[in-house]
């Protein structure tokens, strides 16, 4: 869509006295689709943010299980428990 706004653009800013309407039009149209995909791109890291913040809290939450699976272990062998079967 943008190539044919453009060509659009181009062809009326041939014709004098609208070739500045043309190129403020052409300029507008620009701008909001800048406008447009600069607010996609904002949202799409937001997005990659959150996700990469769940994964470092759910990284954290299984350094601390394991943490105290180790510590528990270590506990259990040092007062010479025995696994029950």
């Amino acid at each position: 869509m943008q190539s044919g706004a453009s060509t659009v653009t181009g062809l009326l800013s041939m014709i004098p006295g609208v070739g500045m309407v043309a190129g403020m039009v052409g300029g507008a149209a620009s701008q909001a689709s800048l406008n447009s995909r600069m607010a996609e791109m904002e949202e799409n890291t937001n997005k990659m943010v959150q996700a990469q913040q769940q994964a470092l809290e759910l990284a954290q939450a299984m350094s601390s299980s394991q943490a105290r699976y180790d510590h528990l272990v270590e506990l259990a062998l040092k007062k010479n428990c025995e696994v029950s079967r």
